[in-house]
């Protein structure tokens, strides 16, 4: 019995070896039961190198992908604790309805595009039939603190636990990568974003990241301590940045820009900046703790919210540009500064500009009015009607987001379908 048992351990690791080829198989020893061997080889066909496909559980490592190279997302792939998933640069990620990639809790994302290499993960419609809402988007989820001391679930169908006591926890890298069509809500209060980062730790890597056509926010943190920088958000939906649970880190170098409503119907209250700081009973230390840096935001629909700061939350504004954010209502950031029961929300602004002032939270200047603050961010805007979908517009380089040079050059994409 013992000989038919290794022998049937034996069929499986062949089989794991044929269908995963660069994914690693943590090995079985021979006294093992026949019936792991076969968990096992069905638990790592979630990263099949041969059809290049991301489905299931992914354990162990993986690595899929290549310059050109099409990798399919199967419904929800979820990169368990342990687990290493590598893309390469150049690979083109496509996912349908119900498709999401979930990094868990101990297991990391290493999706290091270049420039000239982007990793691009999109809808698996045609070109100019894609649309928002096709797929679902990206989650990190970590062990960071975060504003609550009970357990807290993602916002999603999947309800994944996250937080936890590691400021420094890594989920991996996320660098020129784009995600376009994607985010999806299922219900009020329930979504996936185009990035979601849980409880994401600093020795997490957000560089060069775009978000494209979202359905809801380009991206989200909710509580962690990870920094990100060089962020794109192109014709979302809701919010291009969204902090809450207790964020505390530093985003920089942020470039916004919208589109009409007849391309992309907007949520019930988009803004630019959605910045929380946690539940009613978040204090001075576990509140959001945010600073945003160099940073555009650009609406020619002159319709959005420019954003909020409430529930505790204390946000840094420092070099910044707007134009065209209507100016009513919370547009300002004006929130009442007793929403939380144990610290007031607070906001501070410096280099700050603006076509029209903006006032802070407590009624004192933030955004300092420039009349000519359009040009100073986009020269050339984007044409929006049929034929003009592969344009790009002409970015003043020179605007507090891009601080110089249009890192957007080369990888970003703007098509709205």
């Amino acid at each position: 019995m013992k000989g038919i048992k290794m022998l049937k351990s034996a069929a499986a690791l062949i089989a794991v070896s044929a269908l995963t080829a660069q994914c690693s198989f943590l090995g079985l020893e021979e006294e093992e039961d026949d019936s792991t061997a076969l968990l096992a080889a069905l638990a790592l066909t979630a990263c099949n190198q041969d059809t290049q496909t991301l489905s299931g559980e992914i354990r162990g490592l993986c690595t899929l992908g290549g310059d050109g190279v099409t990798v399919t997302l199967s419904g929800t792939a979820f990169v368990e604790s342990g687990a290493v998933l590598t893309i390469l640069p150049g690979s083109i990620v496509k996912g349908s309805s119900g498709a999401a990639l979930y990094v868990k809790q101990g297991g990391r994302i290493i999706a290091e595009g270049t420039s000239s290499k982007p990793i691009v993960f999109t809808s698996n419609k045609d070109v100019g039939s894609r649309a928002p809402q096709d797929w679902g988007g990206i989650v990190l989820v970590g062990n960071a603190p975060i504003s609550e001391t009970q357990t807290l679930k993602t916002e999603d169908n999947v309800q994944t636990p996250y937080g936890g006591n590691n400021s420094a926890d890594s989920s991996g890298v996320l660098k020129y990568v784009r995600v376009e069509f994607g985010s999806y809500e299922f219900s009020t209060g329930k979504e996936w974003n185009a990035y979601s980062f849980y409880a994401v730790g600093s020795g997490t890597t957000l560089e060069y990241l775009q978000s494209l056509m979202a359905a809801d926010d380009a991206f989200e943190f909710f509580g962690g301590a990870a920094n990100a920088s060089y962020l794109l958000s192109v014709g979302t939906s809701d919010d291009d940045v969204d902090v809450d649970e207790g964020y505390k880190g530093t985003i920089s170098y942020v470039f916004a820009y919208r589109y009409t409503n007849a391309l992309n119907t907007f949520s019930s209250d988009p803004r630019a900046f959605e910045l929380d700081g946690g539940k009613a009973t978040a204090t001075a230390s576990t509140r959001s703790d945010a600073t945003i840096q160099n940073f555009s935001m650009y609406d020619p629909t002159g319709s959005l919210r420019l954003g909020t700061v409430r529930d505790c939350a204390k946000i840094t504004f420092s070099n910044g540009q707007v134009y065209n954010y209507n100016t009513s209502g919370n547009a300002n950031f004006v929130t009442s500064s007793s929403d939380c029961s144990a610290v007031a929300s607070e906001m501070t602004c410096s280099s700050f500009t603006a076509n029209g002032a903006r006032t802070s939270i407590t009624g004192g200047a933030c955004a300092t009015d420039d009349a000519s603050i359009q040009t100073k961010i986009v020269t050339t805007e984007k044409v929006l009607t049929a034929g003009n979908e592969a344009q790009v517009p002409t970015l003043n380089a020179t605007t507090a987001g891009l601080g110089g040079t249009d890192w957007t050059s080369g990888w970003a994409n703007w098509r709205w379908n």
